[in-house]
Order: C-alpha cells, then sequence, then structure tokens
C-alpha cells in the first residue's frame, strides 16, 4: 500500500489541472469583465498599500475613489475633449475647457451655453446649461466592465498611474510643515487666535 501511495503519477495524470485550478479558471472564463475590473481596483488597493508602507509615522494612504477611476470615451466626445481615458473628475473640466475657449457661454448668464456645430452633434441640443453636462456625456462615457480587454488593459494601467500621483500628493500634504499653509488659511488661523486672547482678556 506505501509502495502504491508513492508511485510516481503518469504524464497524463500530471499534465491534468487539479480541480479547485479548474474551477477557478471556468469562473474567470464566465466573469469576463468583472474579473478584469476587479483586479484593477485590487491592483490600486495594492498601490496603496505599498504607499502608506513608504508613507511618514502612521499615515494611511486613500485608495482613488469611483469618481477617481478611468473612464473610457466615445467619439466624438473623445476627440473633442482629446483624450480617451481620463478619470471622470476630469470629463466636465475639459468639456467646459472647449466652451470657453470657442466662447460659447452666453454674456448675459455665464452658466447658459449655445452650442457650435460639434456640440450640436454631439448633444442634439441647441443651447444648454453647464450643469446639464454630466446628463449629455453620459451616453458616450464606458466604465472599465464595459470596455474590451484590450482597452480594459489600458484602463489599469491609467488606475495605477493616478493612484501613484494621489499617493504622492497626500504624503507631500503629510509632510508639509504647519508654516507653508496658504495664506489665506494662514490668516484665518491669526484671526482666530487673536479673537480668543480678546475673548480671553474681556473675560479676566
Amino acid at each position: 500500500a506505501a509502495a502504491a501511495a508513492a508511485a510516481p503519477k503518469t504524464p497524463a495524470e500530471a499534465e491534468a489541472p487539479a480541480p479547485k485550478t479548474a474551477a477557478r479558471s471556468a469562473g474567470s472564463a464566465d466573469d469576463g469583465g468583472a474579473s478584469d475590473s476587479e483586479a484593477a481596483v485590487k491592483a490600486v488597493a495594492a498601490a496603496a498599500a505599498v504607499a502608506t508602507a513608504a508613507a511618514p509615522g502612521e499615515m494611511k494612504i486613500k485608495k482613488l475613489t469611483p469618481l477617481m477611476m478611468p473612464i473610457f470615451l466615445d467619439e466624438p466626445l473623445a476627440s473633442l475633449v482629446g483624450v480617451r481615458i481620463l478619470p471622470r473628475t476630469q470629463l466636465q473640466g475639459r468639456v467646459l475647457a472647449y466652451i470657453r475657449e470657442k466662447g460659447l457661454q452666453v454674456e448675459g448668464d455665464r452658466r447658459a451655453v449655445v452650442a457650435d456645430d460639434a456640440l450640436r452633434r454631439l448633444f442634439g441640443v441647441e443651447r444648454f446649461g453647464i450643469f446639464e453636462i454630466p446628463r449629455l456625456v453620459g451616453p458616450y462615457v464606458k466604465k472599465m466592465d464595459q470596455c474590451d480587454p484590450e482597452v480594459r488593459g489600458e484602463m489599469a494601467k491609467k488606475a495605477l498611474e493616478y493612484q501613484e500621483v494621489y499617493s504622492k500628493k497626500q504624503i507631500t500634504k503629510a509632510e508639509k510643515p504647519a508654516g507653508d499653509a496658504p495664506k489665506k488659511l494662514r490668516r484665518r488661523r491669526s484671526t482666530r487666535s487673536k479673537k480668543s486672547e480678546s475673548e480671553s482678556e474681556s473675560e479676566v
């Protein structure tokens, strides 16, 4: 019996995948885009953990929020803003930059926009408000799990780049001395300290 247990596996047995591995591979094939986007989110979390290890003291690095994750833009919106993949937080700013460059805001009401030919073809309206931009660009925006595998790979790389930049900003902010605070903030702090001093003197 001991000899039988120690007998070497045949080549066919050695090449056969373990049952759990086979189940995992089948599951990932069924999941498709969801597994790719989950892998990207995990990669971003791992990057945040690495940044936390390098951060000063007990500081914990924040991960990218859903609004900071990359999105993919379909045409013709991608051509209008000049980029295919970007964080959702930057999309409205790029559309507004185009509007200001073309001088499309109404003179008396800067929140109103008169569409040029490109925006008319894109949004299908003659006039709109700047607060309507998120709704109007919606049909041209895709999240990671809605894209092809090749595009998802690009978006995953971008997500890691964004996390690296975000982590550096957090560390720089934490390491900045109190004296380097913006002038407005320093002025506010000074006003508060003077006010508290005057209150303490009046109590005496």
